[in-house]
């Protein structure tokens, strides 16, 4: 009974390494691979449009970011406009005695060499003389928005 024993497990492992080391073929699946669709780039509707703001007057304002007096031009901005924010823009102005626009610097670059610098609040674009400059103060000016 032994032996009978032995050799049945002998031959089932036997079977069992024959059946483990004979060689599978290997199949070939060919899958069709579809590329995902490029991204649809909407292009909004203020891109490359120009906002212009005639006769705004200076006038000296305490600005709360700075906390001091400044020489300020501000103007309201649309409600559609800030909800675009933050997004690249081009800020100009010009005072109406003279024909040089004047580039004033984004308020994260803020260098006290520079004359003048913007930022966007809540509801306006504000324009601010880096020192409170009294004879600024009543100038009309006009102010250019361009968004890239």
């Amino acid at each position: 009974m032994k032996k009978k024993l032995w050799g049945t497990l002998i031959c089932s492992i036997i079977i069992t390494m024959l059946i483990a080391s004979c060689k599978k073929e290997t199949i070939f699946v060919i899958k069709r691979i579809i590329p995902p669709a490029p991204p649809v780039l909407l292009k909004d509707s203020l891109t490359g449009l120009e906002f212009t703001y005639n006769d705004v007057i200076c006038i000296e304002d305490f600005d709360v970011m700075m906390d001091n007096y400044y020489s300020v031009l501000s103007v309201p901005l649309k409600p559609e406009v800030i909800k675009t924010f933050p997004r690249p823009t081009e800020v100009s102005f010009k005072w109406d005695s003279s024909s040089v626009w004047i580039y004033p610097h984004i308020n994260y670059r803020f260098d006290r060499d520079r004359d003048f610098w913007y930022y966007y609040s809540d509801k306006s674009l504000r324009i601010l003389s880096t020192h409170l400059y009294r004879d600024l103060i009543g100038k009309r000016a006009l102010i250019r928005i361009k968004f890239l």
